[in-house]
C-alpha cells in the first residue's frame, strides 16, 4: 500500500510552519528539489517558499517562488549569489522556521541563519570530495588539495547543519541529524503526448535524458549506434539534455558527422519535465552509461527508474551499486561504459528480442511502482522536518 503525503502530514495546532529552499544551481522547477521535496512539503501542510535562479517571481503548484537574476558566469554565482539569496531569504515573512539548502557554496551562509534562529538543511545531492578527485583539468596534485580543501571548508560550516542525503554510501560521511531520502521518481509525474514528428520510419528508439556530458557516456553512447549501424542494426539516438561543455559540443557533432549519423542521432537539448518523460515513453530502450568515476561509482540516477516507470528496458554501466536495481529486478543489462562494442551488444540483445525486451519493461515498471517510487520515500523527510522543528 502505498503512502500519501496527506497519510503522513503532522497536524500543525496553528499557522502552517514556513520553510524555504534554496537553490543558485538548479533550475526552479528541478525533477528534486520542486517537484518532489517542495511538493510533497505543500501537500503535507507546510508554507513553502523556494529561491532560485528564476525570470519572475510565482506562485506554482503552492510553492511560492522567489527569482534570482541568472549570474553571469560561475565565479559570480559561487562567490556572490549566495549572499543575493541569502538577502531574499531574510526579507521574508514571515521568517523561515527552517531553511533547506541545496548547493555546496549556499553552505556559507548556515552560521548565519543558524544566528537568525533558524533550523538549517543541507542537500547532499552527490559526494563532491569525490567528483573532485575526477577532474581532469585540475591535475594530479589539484584534484587532491581541491577534495582536500573542500572537506576541510565543509567541516567547518556544516557544525549543527542537518543533512539529507540520496544514498547510505554518502550519508555514512556525514554525523546527525541526517536522514537518507532516495532520488526516485513520482509515480505521478505527468507526461505530455509524444511528438510523432520525433521517430524516423518506424525504427526503434534509444534514448538518454540528462545533463549530457564525457564522463556520462555522450560520445561512447554514439559511438555505440556507430557500431550498431555497422552491424546492420540500425536505430535511432535521442539525447535529451543540456550540453554544457562547448568543446564537447563540438566533439559530438563531429563524431556525429564522421559516422554518418546525422539522420539518426538526435540532440533535443533540454526540454520541460513532461514532454521529456514523453519523449523517453516513445522510446525503445533506455541509457545511463556514466563512465566509473568515483562520483558515478556511488551514485543512484533517477533516469534509470524513470526510464523504468515508463516501461522501458534499460542499458546501463555495469557498476556493482547499480546490479541491485537492476539485475533482481529483471529490468535490463548491464555493460561496460567505456566500450561502445559492449553497449552495442547489449543494445542489439534486446533489438533481437522485441518479447524479452517487453518482459523487461513491465517487469522494471512493477519494481518502481511497489517500491521505487518516491511515494515510498516521502514519509522519511517529512519525519525528519518533524524531528526538526519540533
Amino acid at each position: 500500500m502505498q503512502t500519501s503525503c496527506e497519510d503522513r502530514a503532522p497536524q500543525f495546532p496553528s499557522s502552517a510552519p514556513v520553510v524555504c529552499h534554496v537553490t543558485t544551481v538548479h533550475a526552479p522547477f528541478d525533477t528534486r528539489i520542486f517537484q518532489k521535496e517542495c511538493r510533497t512539503l505543500v501537500q503535507a501542510g507546510y508554507d513553502v517558499h523556494l529561491i532560485a535562479c528564476h525570470s519572475r517571481d510565482e506562485v506554482v503548484a503552492g510553492v511560492s517562488i522567489h527569482a534570482l537574476p541568472a549570474p553571469p558566469s560561475r565565479l559570480a554565482r559561487v562567490a556572490w549569489w549566495p549572499w543575493l539569496a541569502c538577502r531574499r531569504l531574510l526579507a521574508l515573512r514571515p521568517r523561515p522556521r527552517l531553511c533547506h539548502l541545496h548547493d555546496p557554496e549556499l553552505l556559507v551562509l548556515a552560521p548565519l541563519l543558524r544566528m537568525r534562529g533558524m533550523r538549517v538543511v543541507y542537500d547532499v545531492h552527490e559526494n563532491v570530495p569525490a567528483d573532485l578527485l575526477y577532474k581532469p583539468y585540475l591535475g594530479p596534485v589539484g584534484r587532491h588539495l581541491a577534495s582536500w580543501g573542500y572537506r576541510f571548508v565543509e567541516r567547518l560550516l556544516i557544525g549543527g547543519v542537518a543533512t539529507v542525503h540520496v544514498l547510505d554510501e554518502i550519508a555514512r560521511n556525514y554525523r546527525p541529524p541526517k536522514v537518507v531520502v532516495r532520488n526516485l521518481p513520482r509515480l505521478d509525474a505527468p507526461v505530455a503526448p509524444p511528438d510523432p514528428a520525433g521517430r524516423q520510419g518506424g525504427l526503434p528508439r534509444l534514448v538518454y535524458c540528462g545533463i549530457i556530458a564525457a564522463d556520462r557516456g555522450a560520445v561512447t553512447m554514439i559511438q555505440a549506434a556507430e557500431e550498431l549501424r555497422r552491424r546492420g542494426a540500425d536505430c535511432q539516438l535521442l539525447l535529451i539534455g543540456n550540453i554544457l561543455d562547448p568543446q564537447l559540443r563540438r566533439t559530438m557533432a563531429e563524431t556525429i558527422a564522421r559516422a554518418g549519423l546525422t539522420d539518426r542521432v538526435g540532440l533535443a537539448g533540454p526540454m520541460p519535465y513532461a514532454q521529456a518523460m514523453a519523449e523517453v515513453a516513445a522510446s525503445d530502450i533506455g541509457l545511463c552509461l556514466m563512465h566509473p568515476s568515483p562520483n558515478n561509482l556511488v551514485s543512484l540516477p533517477n533516469k534509470i527508474f524513470e526510464y523504468m516507470w515508463m516501461g522501458l528496458p534499460v542499458v546501463v554501466s555495469d557498476f556493482p551499486k547499480w546490479r541491485e536495481y537492476v539485475g533482481p529486478t529483471g529490468a535490463g543489462l548491464q555493460a561496460d561504459p567505456t566500450s561502445p562494442q559492449r553497449i552495442a551488444d547489449a543494445v542489439q540483445w534486446l533489438l533481437d528480442r522485441p518479447q524479452e525486451r517487453r518482459r523487461m519493461g513491465e517487469s522494471g515498471r512493477r519494481a518502481v511502482a511497489d517500491g521505487y517510487c518516491w511515494e515510498k520515500e516521502q514519509g522519511k523527510l517529512l519525519e525528519f522536518y518533524r524531528g526538526l522543528i519540533g
